[in-house]
């Protein structure tokens, strides 16, 4: 009699799920994205330099800083000066001896003053003002039209690279206007830097003034 063991054949064969899904898992880990060792190194190595890179442009920042400040300082100083020196010209009405130079100028103008050498306020008087530049400075010094009772001499630009300030048209003996130059230094680590400030001035009260 012959007995039939129906599935035994397909049982005593190995099955080979197991490894068709190790296979498959490898793959799918093989296929998965990332970075190699040698990626990730010179990913390192890149932003290293990066912040290296930014850490010295910190530092140049950091150290111009208070320069840069001084600078601006100074031209915002000297852009009030000039105005000042402007509005002494503009209402001038006569050019006084000593003949006017690159560093000194006298002109009766008007101000407003109680008194030519007190402090400022009161009504718009007569006066004589002085500007002499030296050593980089320029000052101010107002009395009465004959020179009397001079006020103490006040300085009106500091830190300036050449004591050269005013250039006169058309000469210098019969002036009817003035241009103001003021050069800023440009601090002790960049005196290159120097900025030119420049204005032109009718004195508009002096016969002949182009203008009147």
């Amino acid at each position: 009699m012959q007995v039939l063991q129906c599935g035994t054949a397909a049982a005593d064969e190995p099955s080979e799920e197991p490894e068709t899904a190790l296979r498959t898992h490898e793959l799918s880990h093989r296929d998965e994205p990332g970075f190699t060792l040698v990626e990730l190194l010179v990913g390192m190595g890149m932003m290293l330099v990066i912040f290296f890179a930014g850490l010295g442009l910190l530092e140049i920042a950091q150290r111009t800083e208070p320069e840069i400040a001084s600078k601006n300082a100074k031209v915002q100083a000297a852009q009030i000066g000039m105005e000042a020196i402007a509005r002494d010209l503009r209402q001038a009405y006569a050019v006084e001896m000593p003949t006017p130079t690159p560093t000194s100028l006298t002109v009766n103008t008007f101000v407003q003053r109680s008194t030519c050498g007190g402090a400022a306020g009161g009504p718009a008087r007569s006066c004589r003002v002085v500007y002499s530049c030296s050593s980089g400075t320029c000052t101010r010094t107002s009395s009465e039209l004959d020179g009397s009772e001079p006020g103490p001499a006040v300085r009106i630009v500091t830190d300036l690279a050449s004591n050269s300030v005013f250039s006169y048209t058309p000469s210098t003996t019969a002036p009817t206007a003035v241009t103001i130059t003021l050069i800023v230094e440009g601090g002790s680590e960049s005196p290159e830097d120097a900025i030119t400030l420049r204005d032109g001035v009718v004195m508009r009260n002096i016969a002949g003034a182009v203008g009147t």
